[in-house]
C-alpha cells in the first residue's frame, strides 16, 4: 500500500473511467489496495452494473490518451510515483507488525503456526496469509501475539466468521521456509522444530483442527483429529507417541485411515480423498493429554473453547468416579516433572489437586 501512485489510482478511475482491476495491472499492485486507496482519498467506488456499463460506453481511443496522459504526469522518469504529484493525496503508513515474529522458536510462535497450519492459509503469490475462525478472543489474542496494528474483518461467506489479514511478503517467505504454502491441506508436512517447545505446536493445531467429544449415552470421551495429508498425520502421530514416556501405559493413541471415496450429498456426488484420523479415548488418556497441551500454558495462548470443553468432560467424571482422576500420587508427578523438565519448562505443578480431580 506504501508504495502505490496515489495519484495516478485515483486520477486513472476519476478522470479515465478504469475500472479497479484495470488500474491494479497497470500499477502492479492488488485490487484490494486500489479500492482502499480511493476510500482513503473519500473516492466513492461504482457497483459492478455501473462499471460493466461505463466500459462498454467509454471510447477506446480516449481513454488511452488519457491513461497516458495521467501516468506521464505522476510517474517520475524511473516510472516510480512523482512526490509532488502525489502530496495532495493520502499515503497511509503501512500498518505495523512484527515481521520476525516467525523467526524464532517460542512457545507462542509454534502456537499460532499449528493454527496457521490447520486453520490458516496463505495466497498463490505468497504475499499474504489469513487465520479465519469464529472466535474472536482467539483472533485477538493472535493479533497481539503478531505484534499486529490492524482490524479483525467480518468474512463475505459467514458474517459470524472473522478473519486476521496480513500482507507481508517476508513474513510468508518464513512460513514457506517453516512448510506451510498455498493449497496446502493435501502438501502441508510436518515442521521441524525442537522437540522440547513440539507440544505448543500441536496444542495450535488441535485447537484448529481437533475436537473434544462426549458420547452422552455411553459416557465415553474422545479426541480427534482429522487431516488429509499422510505427512502431516505421521508427523503428529509420532509427536503424540511420546506421552507413552510418562503415561505408564493409560495413553492410547488410535490411527485410523478412511480411503478415498465418493460421498452423496442433497443429491450431488463427490468424491472424497483419504483422510487419516489420529483419536485418543478415555478419561485417563484425555487427563494426560489435558496436561500435555496446557500445562504452565497462559489463557492468551490457548483457545477458551476447547480447553472449557475438556475440563467440563474430565470435571463430570471426576465427580462421578473420584478414584479415576485424583493426581496426588508421587510415581505420576515425578514422570510428568521428568517429561516436562526435559522439554525446557520449569515444572510448577500445582500442590493440590486440579478442580477436575477433587472427588465429590
Amino acid at each position: 500500500m506504501a508504495r502505490i501512485n496515489q495519484a495516478a489510482a485515483c486520477r486513472l478511475y476519476t478522470e479515465a473511467h478504469l475500472t479497479i482491476v484495470e488500474i491494479a495491472a497497470l500499477l502492479g499492485c492488488t485490487a484490494p489496495a486500489v479500492y482502499v486507496c480511493l476510500g482513503r482519498n473519500s473516492i466513492t467506488s461504482r457497483t459492478a452494473r455501473e462499471s460493466a456499463l461505463l466500459k462498454e460506453t467509454r471510447d477506446p481511443l480516449k481513454t488511452a490518451e488519457r491513461t497516458a496522459a495521467i501516468l506521464q504526469a505522476t510517474m517520475s522518469s524511473d516510472g516510480s510515483p512523482d512526490p509532488a504529484a502525489n502530496d495532495a493525496y493520502a499515503s497511509p503508513a503501512p500498518i505495523r507488525v512484527n515481521e520476525q515474529f516467525f523467526r524464532s522458536f517460542s512457545p507462542r510462535m509454534l502456537w499460532v503456526l499449528g493454527l496457521l497450519f490447520t486453520d490458516g492459509c496463505m495466497d498463490k503469490d505468497c504475499r499474504k496469509f489469513n487465520l479465519v475462525s469464529k472466535d474472536v478472543d482467539l483472533l485477538e489474542n493472535v493479533r497481539l501475539a503478531l505484534g499486529y496494528e490492524g482490524q479483525l474483518h467480518a468474512t463475505h461467506k459467514d458474517k459470524r466468521a472473522f478473519r486476521l489479514n496480513i500482507c507481508r511478503k517476508t513474513m510468508c517467505e518464513d512460513l514457506l521456509a517453516l512448510g506451510m504454502t498455498p493449497a496446502k491441506s493435501y502438501s502441508v508436512q510436518w515442521p521441524e522444530m525442537p522437540q522440547r517447545l513440539a507440544r505448543h505446536f500441536v496444542r495450535g493445531c488441535w485447537e484448529g483442527d481437533g475436537s473434544f467429544a462426549l458420547n452422552r449415552k455411553s459416557m465415553a470421551v474422545r479426541a480427534s483429529f482429522v487431516t488429509v495429508s499422510q505427512a502431516f498425520a505421521e508427523g503428529l502421530r509420532e509427536e503424540l507417541s511420546r506421552l507413552h514416556s510418562f503415561s505408564s501405559g493409560k495413553f492410547k493413541l488410535g490411527y485410523t485411515v478412511i480411503p478415498a471415496h465418493r460421498r452423496t450429498q442433497n443429491g450431488i456426488d463427490s468424491p472424497r480423498a483419504a483422510q487419516y484420523l489420529l483419536s485418543i479415548n478415555g478419561f485417563e488418556a484425555l487427563e494426560e493429554f489435558y496436561w500435555y497441551l496446557y500445562e504452565s500454558v497462559p489463557e492468551n495462548e490457548r483457545l477458551e473453547r476447547k480447553h472449557d470443553r475438556l475440563r467440563e468432560f474430565l470435571d463430570r467424571k471426576g465427580l462421578a468416579n473420584p478414584v479415576v482422576t485424583p493426581r496426588k500420587d508421587p510415581e505420576f508427578q515425578e514422570r510428568l516433572n521428568a517429561f516436562l523438565q526435559r522439554d525446557g519448562l520449569a515444572a510448577r505443578r500445582r500442590t493440590q489437586a486440579p478442580a477436575f480431580a477433587m472427588a465429590a
